[in-house]
């Protein structure tokens, strides 16, 4: 209850911006359709997210909304402890309700998230961001090479991590959120398309077939219906 309660509080407070799709209706499906009518791609994944926001980090963003007291205190009910630290580290862990808008508010008003508006607003580079995951699209190699050495950079100045081997550099296709993104064209994963079919099959329950359905609809409606005609 209180998880829930200081999102709707933070949102009332803090407008954030419409390119964080974890935040608004279509979550990760729209977040990589925006980018269908690009022709370079590439993804940036922030290594351990949530254990990046600490709780002065969280206390310091929470603060520039709320008082300053009512900011230490949620910090400190919002943080735990972070599991095999050397020193005593607190940071936002992974199932609290808060979670995803505290550290959305702390990457947003980090140096990194100023860069990161900053290439938003450019014109040149489409952006999208689900939680951990960066999405960046362009007409040019050139431009979005740039984003992505740029907010890379960013965010080792802002303290955190890029997660290397999620990471993907610019290129014309992109594997994310297990679908396949090129110029004007996306689909469901093959491995993830082949574990929808079998749970289609196995399933006994019609809703949770149609959900199936429905959602590889809405990511290609010409994969749904030759699957699930």
């Amino acid at each position: 209850m209180f998880g829930k309660k200081l999102h709707q509080i933070i949102r009332k407070k803090w407008k954030a911006p419409n390119y964080y799709y974890h935040l608004r209706n279509g979550g990760h499906v729209t977040a990589a359709k925006i980018h269908l009518g690009n022709d370079y791609f590439s993804l940036i994944d922030i290594s351990n997210f949530f254990e990046s926001t600490s709780q002065s980090r969280v206390t310091r963003e929470l603060k520039t909304i709320i008082p300053y007291e009512q900011a230490r205190e949620i910090a400190k009910i919002s943080t735990v402890r972070v599991p095999n630290s050397k020193e005593k580290k607190f940071s936002i862990p992974y199932g609290y309700p808060q979670s995803p808008i505290l550290a959305s508010l702390c990457l947003h008003n980090s140096y990194a998230g100023g860069i990161l508006d900053a290439i938003n607003k450019s014109g040149d580079v489409i952006v999208s961001v689900y939680m951990d995951d960066i999405i960046f699209s362009s007409k040019t190699l050139e431009a979005i090479n740039q984003a992505f050495d740029l907010f890379s950079n960013a965010l080792v100045k802002s303290r955190y991590k890029v997660n290397t081997a999620k990471t993907q550099r610019p290129s014309k296709l992109l594997s994310v959120f297990n679908l396949e993104l090129s110029s004007n064209y996306l689909k469901v994963s093959s491995v993830r398309m082949v574990q929808f079919i079998k749970a289609y099959i196995e399933s006994d329950n019609h809703f949770e077939q149609e959900g199936i359905a429905a959602y590889v609809h809405s990511v290609n409606p010409d994969q749904a219906n030759r699957h699930f005609p």
